[in-house]
């Protein structure tokens, strides 16, 4: 984009953050509406404070906006809506899931046949099931 005087570029940023809440926090369709690349959207954010500080109040608005309808969900009882919170907000009471790593020396089982190699898979499938 071509040099512009400040007060074009703060009525882009001002049209951007505009679009941005309308696109429900699309930066491509937001860039599109103004007619500006996603590269620009990032050096305006990485120059100007004023519209970086814009733009993450606008994001913080979104947000707001989806945990009001998450908490909805979880009033009506929805199960999916109830797990995602408990495992994102109740982690220190529990709420996690966690994965096992288990290290295997793999060595033992060179010269093996396919069919060993499944049967000994099967097995090890069943003792962590």
């Amino acid at each position: 984009m071509a040099k512009m005087t400040p007060k074009k570029r703060n009525q882009l940023f001002k049209q951007f953050i505009e679009a941005y809440e309308k696109s429900a926090g699309n930066i491509s369709v937001s860039c599109k509406a103004i007619g500006i690349s996603r590269n620009c959207f990032y050096e305006w954010r990485k120059n100007y404070p004023e519209f970086e500080e814009s733009f993450i109040e606008s994001e913080e608005s979104l947000i707001d906006i989806v945990e009001t309808k998450l908490m909805k969900n979880i009033n009506e009882g929805k199960t999916t809506e109830i797990i995602f919170f408990l495992k994102t907000k109740a982690k220190h009471r529990g709420y996690i899931e966690t994965t096992e790593n288990i290290n295997h020396d793999v060595s033992k089982y060179k010269g093996k046949t396919k069919e060993e190699l499944k049967q000994r898979l099967d097995e090890l499938r069943r003792k962590h099931k």
